[in-house]
């Protein structure tokens, strides 16, 4: 809605207009004293719903005064801005309209009538109302601007610069003025007079350095190649400390496909304390972008990130970006180490906190997880994915119920990510499966597996839990399958899918899955090895099922009942 910045400025306005009497006024219609009570009645009561935000309220007032005065222009400018505010162009654009045939000389009433003219793209009729208001107000300079740009708009380049000349004549050279004619005589291919305006500013601020590095600019763009690289040369000797002219140099050579001599600029560039954090950030981001598959530009990167720490050692973002470069590069424990640094100089960072307690969860370093991640929760009580990431690493320390606790409350800060609640559920199930809560741990499986139905990994553990309590083995077997085809050839998932066969008692498809398992990776898995003698046993072949129950317990991760089975060349019933 394009009125909402001008909310200040138009009330603002509206009160300035209907109080001062300076202001011109239209004539207005004769109201006998009923009338005139009436008038005022609703006027005051429209001005104030206005000002407190009842804007429906305050347009009916409005309405009100119209009928009663259809010759006071001000109602209709109030009820222009109102329906600008509610994102109604056209109805903002008539009442506008209005107001202003009312009072073409009130100055609020054209510039806002401009402003809506413009923003519908209707740049001729916001030139021609301009144009009149600048004739009225010749020293408000806005006009002028204001004027230019609707030219521009329209893509009257010419029109624009006779504007900027105006302008120009009333107030002396400004850069603002200057470099805007320079860009529109760029547009239209007059480059020698872009070039004059540049020289025009150097000639008036001659110890500036950025316009010099402007016109070098220009000449380079131009293919004026000796020109341009005698322009730099000059400045960089008048200037030798402005950071700017290297990061122009280094541009220039890097268009010439001189990589070696742009980067030594840039290094130099770098090195100054005076080219700010933010322009070097950029440049590490662009590097970012193009050095993913680049060693080249990889090793400048971080070239540069170094010399970056260096001038500005208590500046948190060189070491962020340096962790997500590492980070890209699969460099966990030292993307960690460089997120850590931040954070230490910036701990009221949540995304950095975030990374940091990831990474930790991506290394399994569970023990440190909850402890940053607990201090993150102090800083930041209301993220969710911190809970998330708590719970989860309580889970995997065994600590249940504390995973539990947090995996509760954080759930509860969930908003407008099902994806994630699907997670937080997932998770609450695996943690009351895990203290001996079944059904909790199922409703928490379905409640997940609503917000996300191809949320794998709770197909698969919801799959395997019911098999394992020989409960809905054709809902675990749905499941169990539709894991399977998200995600085919993950040993877990076959031996799940393979195990529920087993239950079903349908040993022949069970021996195809747990072997499909065995074969895409589970050669050392205790458990999938174990399920793989149970459907041998029961398929008659007992030699083989002793020699995977023997494979089993070599593991070190098999079931209890492991001695037995072996011992007795049976299935423990």
């Amino acid at each position: 809605m394009h009125g909402f910045r001008n909310i200040a400025f138009l009330l603002a306005a509206s009160i300035l207009i209907s109080s001062c009497s300076v202001l011109p006024k239209s004539k207005k219609k004769q109201l006998d004293a009923k009338q005139k009570f009436e008038y005022d009645y609703y006027f005051l009561n429209g001005q104030k719903e206005k000002i407190i935000g009842n804007f429906e309220l305050a347009a009916q007032f409005f309405q009100e005064c119209i009928k009663l005065n259809p010759n006071e222009p001000q109602a209709f400018f109030d009820n222009a801005t109102i329906f600008d505010i509610a994102g109604q162009p056209d109805l903002a654009l008539k009442y506008a309209k209005e107001a202003y045939n009312l009072n073409r000389e009130n100055y609020y009433y054209a510039t806002f009538l401009s402003q809506l003219y413009q923003e519908s793209e209707q740049f001729d009729e916001a030139i021609e109302v301009l144009s009149k208001t600048k004739k009225l107000f010749p020293d408000k300079m806005e006009i002028y601007f204001a004027l230019a740009h609707n030219y521009i708009l329209k893509g009257d380049y010419k029109a624009a610069i006779t504007v900027y000349d105006e302008i120009e004549s009333k107030t002396g050279i400004s850069e603002r003025v200057s470099m805007q004619k320079q860009r529109l005589y760029t547009q239209l291919n007059q480059w020698e007079k872009a070039e004059e305006e540049l020289k025009r500013l150097i000639d008036a601020f001659p110890e500036n350095p950025k316009y010099y590095g402007l016109l070098a600019d220009l000449y380079a763009a131009q293919g004026k190649e000796q020109e341009a690289l005698k322009t730099y040369r000059e400045i960089l000797k008048k200037y030798p400390e402005e950071p700017f002219i290297h990061l122009s140099l280094a541009d220039y050579y890097r268009q010439k496909q001189m990589p070696d001599s742009s980067f030594a600029h840039l290094e130099l560039a770098f090195f100054n304390p005076e080219l700010d954090v933010d322009t070097k950030m950029q440049i590490l981001l662009s590097f970012y972008t193009i050095s993913e598959n680049n060693e080249k530009y990889k090793q400048n990167a971080f070239r540069l990130i170094e010399i970056a720490k260096e001038v500005h050692p208590k500046e948190a973002k060189f070491y962020t970006i340096e962790g997500d470069f590492l980070y890209r590069d699969g460099k966990l424990k030292e993307a960690l180490n460089a997120y850590k640094k931040a954070v230490k100089l910036e701990p009221d960072h949540y995304e950095i906190w975030s990374q940091i307690t990831l990474i930790e969860s991506e290394l399994k370093m569970y023990k440190q997880v909850l402890e940053d991640a607990q201090k993150a929760i102090e800083l930041f009580p209301n993220q969710a994915v911190l809970y998330y990431l708590y719970g989860v690493a309580a889970y995997q320390l065994k600590e249940y119920q504390k995973a539990i606790d947090y995996l509760e409350i954080g759930k509860e800060l969930v908003v407008n990510n099902n994806n994630l609640l699907s997670q937080f559920y997932g998770a609450l199930g695996d943690a009351y499966y895990a203290i001996g809560e079944k059904d909790k741990a199922y409703k928490n499986y379905d409640k997940s597996l609503q917000y996300l139905p191809d949320n794998v990994y709770v197909l698969n553990n919801y799959a395997y839990y019911l098999s394992l309590d020989n409960k809905q083995l054709e809902k675990a077997k749905e499941m169990a399958h539709f894991a399977n085809q998200l995600e085919p050839n993950k040993p877990s998932f076959e031996d799940t899918y393979g195990w529920i066969l087993y239950q079903l008692k349908d040993y022949k498809g069970a021996e195809e899955w747990i072997k499909r398992a065995i074969e895409n990776g589970a050669s050392k898995n205790g458990v999938i090895l174990e399920h793989y003698g149970d459907v041998q046993y029961q398929l008659g072949n007992i030699e083989k099922a002793v020699e995977y129950w023997q494979k089993a317990k070599d593991t070190g991760n098999a079931s209890k009942d492991i001695d037995l089975k072996i011992m007795n060349q049976k299935v423990v019933e």
